[in-house]
């Protein structure tokens, strides 16, 4: 069947679900930043509140998780827009949604979180006022990484992935045969579902994690340098994620299989991050013994696996018909993304000299965040021409369709109207 005239693909509701968890976990992160107590090296930040609690650190540390998420979302939604435009119609649509915000970004958001980072140090004492004015510090660390994408490496790490989609994508689905529209083959599914899948999957995770530390306690799913270059194994790390998005599309309509064991792979990624995560303090703080690290990696590849099958498996099982909250926040998820890290950094600014407790700090940064950009997503994005650029029109009637118990007269009067 050619390309362009397939049928139409149901919205995958539960990876609405995942996609809108993914952005709040991005909040919940960035959130919690400002009051972590051990702090993560190479990781520039406005601002470090006097006010810290441990349980940031393993709300940061466990939110980690959502970046392999989003590239194997990524690469999932990437394998899907390729089978129904072809070649011509992916680019187009990746370069609409994904080169232009990246640039846009870095000529608007990065300048702006720039500002808002400097304003922090100037108000912590870690560069003065003319420092501020001119933009030019002193701090070594400030120097090497006050230029780079920020936040939006995602997008530039989702460029390199969708370029080399494009070239290795063809051949791969030659290899498997045409499925354009009917399940894929069964030994993929015997592949991908199997009870052993996610322990298979870490070994060459544990691998790259293991040769990208450092001494410092980084590695690739730590390491947060701001850099335009990205780091070799840092995209092979994430690329692992990415292309096992793209082959679970080929398998997509077996997902619902997950959904048996989701509870016992989150409970068993509980207890690899709780392991992963004591050793990671250590490996912070310097103290740990360098044999520990091969543990630490396969702990760490353990829980973004198991992590991962979890929650595909747990919406798989709870998440099967349309919400208009959860369809409302994955429609607003890529510009949350995008624009809230000017917000957060404000705001933790602002509040690192307000004596009130640490947990109403956090409160007040993710809600405010949440809320502005939301409120933002909603007046400037979702019914107008950026809306459309970036996720196609929205239309107010559906939602006006349910406001109201006169919905029956006001269709019926319509009907009348279109008559006459």
């Amino acid at each position: 069947m050619p390309k362009g005239s397939m049928p139409r693909e149901p919205r995958w509701h539960a990876l609405d679900a995942l996609r809108a968890s993914a952005m709040l976990s991005v909040l919940l992160a960035h959130g919690s930043l400002a009051y972590i107590r051990y702090d993560v090296p190479g990781l520039l930040w406005a601002v470090r509140d006097r006010s810290t609690h441990p349980v940031f650190d393993v709300l940061f540390h466990w939110t980690r998780i959502a970046v392999p998420l989003f590239f194997t979302l990524s690469g999932f939604f990437s394998a899907l827009l390729y089978e129904a435009k072809g070649r011509a119609g992916f680019l187009q649509d990746r370069t609409r949604r994904i080169l232009v915000p990246l640039l846009v970004g870095i000529l608007s958001v990065l300048p702006l979180t720039l500002w808002i980072w400097a304003y922090g140090w100037l108000r912590t004492g870690r560069c003065s006022d003319l420092q501020f004015l001119k933009m030019a510090f002193i701090d070594p660390e400030i120097r090497a990484q006050r230029y780079g994408p920020g936040h939006l490496w995602f997008l530039e790490y989702s460029l390199v992935y969708i370029i080399l989609y494009c070239i290795i994508g063809p051949r791969l689905a030659r290899s498997d045969g045409p499925c354009a529209a009917t399940p894929p083959p069964g030994r993929w599914e015997a592949v991908f579902f199997a009870p052993a899948a996610p322990f298979v999957l870490a070994a060459p995770t544990a691998l790259l994690l293991w040769l990208s530390h450092e001494p410092s306690g980084l590695d690739a799913l730590l390491n947060r340098r701001n850099c335009f270059v990205p780091d070799p194994l840092r995209l092979i790390f994430y690329g692992l994620f990415f292309a096992f998005g793209v082959r679970l599309h080929r398998v997509r309509f077996g997902l619902g299989c997950l959904g048996r064991r989701a509870w016992v792979l989150l409970a068993l990624s509980l207890l690899t991050f709780a392991l992963r995560f004591l050793l990671l303090r250590l490996d912070l703080a310097g103290r740990l013994d360098p044999s520990w690290v091969p543990v630490e990696a396969i702990l760490g590849a353990l829980t973004c696996w198991l992590s991962l099958y979890a929650l595909l498996g747990l919406v798989q099982r709870h998440v099967r018909h349309e919400t208009r909250a959860i369809r409302y926040l994955a429609d607003a998820s890529y510009w949350v993304y995008w624009c809230h890290l000017p917000i957060t950094g404000l705001v933790q600014v602002h509040l690192s000299r307000v004596s009130i407790p640490v947990g109403l700090k956090f409160l007040l940064v993710v809600g405010v965040t949440l809320g502005w950009t939301l409120a933002s997503y909603q007046t400037l994005v979702r019914y107008t021409s950026l809306g459309r650029w970036l996720h196609g029109p929205r239309h107010r009637s559906v939602f006006r369709s349910y406001a109201g118990p006169h919905r029956r007269i006001r269709t019926e009067m319509a009907r009348r109207r279109a008559r006459t």
